[in-house]
């Protein structure tokens, strides 16, 4: 896992790098980068019960805006996320 952190880490550096330099010697302007990490999550993984899985999301949505809170763009805004669920987790959403 360390490693594929690391391999990660690297290309990203090196796509930045490579970008930026790329764009400011042809148009001699600033660069905006966006950058966009989507995360697969499954909060009725491993056969949770409708309980386990709605604490998940409690979990979530209690504790991610106070991570997201500590960062922020050029723009200021924090991170944002959105959701997608699978038709087979709706059915814990009652």
């Amino acid at each position: 896992m360390r490693r594929l952190l690391n391999m990660l880490s690297v290309s990203i550096n090196w796509s930045i790098t490579a970008l930026t330099s790329y764009h400011r010697l042809r148009h001699k302007k600033p660069v905006h980068i966006m950058f966009c990490m989507a995360d697969h999550y499954e909060p009725a993984t491993e056969n949770a019960t409708p309980e386990v899985a709605r604490g998940r999301v409690q979990l979530l949505l209690s504790e991610y805006p106070k991570l997201a809170e500590k960062h922020r763009d050029g723009d200021g805004y924090c991170p944002r996320r959105t959701w997608f669920f699978s038709c087979t987790i709706i059915t814990i959403s009652s």
